[in-house]
């Protein structure tokens, strides 16, 4: 009934692009025959189906979808799964969030409140690293924590790269960084990247007291 292409997240360091054909229809959900749920009235909704020679995925929606551009728009929708995956692997696997030992759910909420945006910063500067590689680091992170890590790796800091920048804060945990090794993962950027913040703080203090005197 009609086609659309989406752009989904890679397994290397380019996202790649998927040229779909797109269905759509009108359905309703019954309610289970068994079960506390077995009275309740049948679920208006709308399936779409998505699908190359590689794939297909069948997308259960609300929001109404009655012609090309609508069915359009829910599969773009569904195309930033990937996106949401990495963004609960980082809280998960990188931030360590469901070990946390934390009894009552005020807490944990207020945990993930703080971890959620270390989470979405690491995402951010991921994609710059895979999309803009050659971005001046200064124009992504602050200024200092890029010459702390320039200073570690005597390296220089004008000159730095996101993606040179990326890599050295993997490097800091012992990361080998070699040519055929590819991008770090979630836990391993995780560990630097909490590290290389207590460089951040501590020369932040310096520079404070350095100010009071």
């Amino acid at each position: 009934m009609a086609r659309q292409t989406v752009e989904r997240p890679p397994a290397g360091s380019r996202p790649c692009r998927l040229d779909l054909a797109v269905s759509w229809l009108a359905v309703r959900l019954l309610a289970p025959r068994l079960g506390p749920w077995r009275t309740a009235p049948a679920l208006e909704c709308w399936l779409v189906r998505v699908w190359n020679a590689d794939l297909e995925g069948l997308l259960l929606s609300t929001v109404p979808v009655t012609d090309a551009p609508s069915a359009a728009r829910t599969a773009r929708w569904y195309s930033f799964r990937w996106l949401e995956e990495e963004y609960h692997k980082g809280l998960k696997t990188g931030c360590r969030y469901e070990r946390a030992q934390l009894r009552t759910a005020h807490r944990l909420l207020a945990l993930l409140g703080f971890l959620a945006l270390v989470a979405v910063r690491l995402l951010q500067v991921r994609d710059e690293v895979r999309q803009r590689p050659l971005t001046p680091a200064v124009g992504i992170v602050p200024v200092l924590l890029v010459q702390l890590v320039a200073l570690h790796f005597n390296l220089e800091a004008a000159g730095m790269t996101i993606h040179t920048f990326w890599r050295c804060v993997a490097k800091v945990g012992g990361f080998p960084g070699r040519k055929g090794d590819g991008d770090p993962g979630w836990l391993t950027l995780w560990q630097d990247w909490s590290e290389v913040l207590q460089w951040y703080r501590g020369a932040l203090l310096m520079k404070a007291m350095a100010g009071c005197g």
